[in-house]
């Protein structure tokens, strides 16, 4: 056995040895960058990570992201924005067959569903959003870590639903059920609230004419339901106003006789005027995807996926900045 001395210095070469591994993850954290300009002067930045250029992780970009949906027409049109990051993002399953087709004014390709249980979700990161089912869609902001459990929780709630039931779960059943995973985690003892934001989307399984329906849950598992738009991430509070304000003062017939082009339009325009107020600097740099939910007629709780092709977004980007400066 050994004596108490010997456990003595064991525990304290231990701890010797992790002050170290701190003192050189501190040191490797700080960086001294020299200014461009003619002071030259020099400014220490310190960083959460020795890796440099962190700031443009998928953590930072995630945490940052921005997601805004609307219903105009028949569709229901979502806008994702987050920093520009160097993230993963997996290929979805896009049907080539017809070329590039043209949905509401917009030049999209269809994303095909993966209704196979235990299938991959096609989770895109940064920013974050993947349908759950052929009839249910998500969007997140928040923590990233947090975000790809989240998202690997609400696949397997669908996958065990729809093994029971053999029927897809409804997108306000799915709300429900997320909700509940959220609440147990804020109200346990031995665990922290999940950090992130979500808004749940797909067909209106609840009340009909309205043929979606939009779900937003906060990291409480309080959840909301919204009528015509919503927002979550950074600025929520501040888009679901002006675009609010924009809504209101629009007449329910021209409302009524929007095209989703349009629509892209006024979410970009909302997004420009937040950026005036807060003094951030627009880039087209940003990681954006914009996607078209689109109500199959064919079936009763469906929809077809449609991602926006990324010229729209430039010429959509082009068109506002032209009327910003006249």
């Amino acid at each position: 056995m050994r004596s108490s001395d010997e456990i003595f210095v064991t525990g304290l070469s231990r701890r010797m040895c992790r002050l170290g591994l701190l003192a050189m993850f501190v040191a490797t954290s700080l960086h001294s960058t020299h200014s461009s300009s003619n002071t030259g002067d020099v400014k220490i930045e310190m960083q959460l990570s020795p890796m440099a250029g962190w700031q443009a992780s998928w953590t930072a970009s995630q945490a940052q992201s921005t997601s805004i949906a609307m219903i105009v027409d028949d569709c229901l049109l979502v806008v994702c924005r987050s920093p520009k990051s160097n993230v993963y993002k997996p290929p979805l399953l896009i049907d080539r067959s017809n070329g590039k087709n043209v949905v509401n004014g917009l030049h999209v390709q269809e994303i095909l569903n993966n209704d196979q249980p235990g299938a991959a979700p096609m989770v895109q990161y940064a920013p974050s959003w993947f349908p759950i089912t052929s009839s249910t869609h998500c969007a997140m902001t928040g923590l990233a870590m947090d975000v790809e459990h989240l998202c690997r929780v609400m696949q397997k709630v669908a996958d065990d639903y729809f093994n029971v039931y053999q029927t897809p779960v409804s997108t306000h059943d799915m709300t429900k059920k997320f909700a509940r995973v959220l609440q147990s985690a804020c109200m346990s003892e031995d665990s922290r609230p999940f950090g992130a934001q979500a808004m749940i989307i797909g067909c209106n399984d609840v009340k009909d004419p309205h043929p979606f329906c939009m779900y937003t849950l906060d990291p409480s598992g309080s959840w909301q339901s919204w009528g015509k738009a919503t927002a979550i991430g950074k600025y929520a509070r501040e888009v679901r106003g002006i675009l609010g304000a924009k809504l209101r003062a629009m007449s329910e017939s021209l409302f009524s006789t929007m095209r989703a082009s349009q629509a892209l339009v006024l979410l970009v325009e909302c997004w420009v005027e937040i950026c005036k107020q807060q003094g951030l600097k627009l880039s087209n740099m940003d990681d954006w995807d914009i996607y078209l939910l689109k109500r199959d007629y064919g079936t009763t709780s469906s929809f077809q996926l449609f991602r926006v092709q990324p010229e729209e977004l430039t010429k959509v980007l082009e068109e506002v900045s032209r009327t910003n400066a006249q």
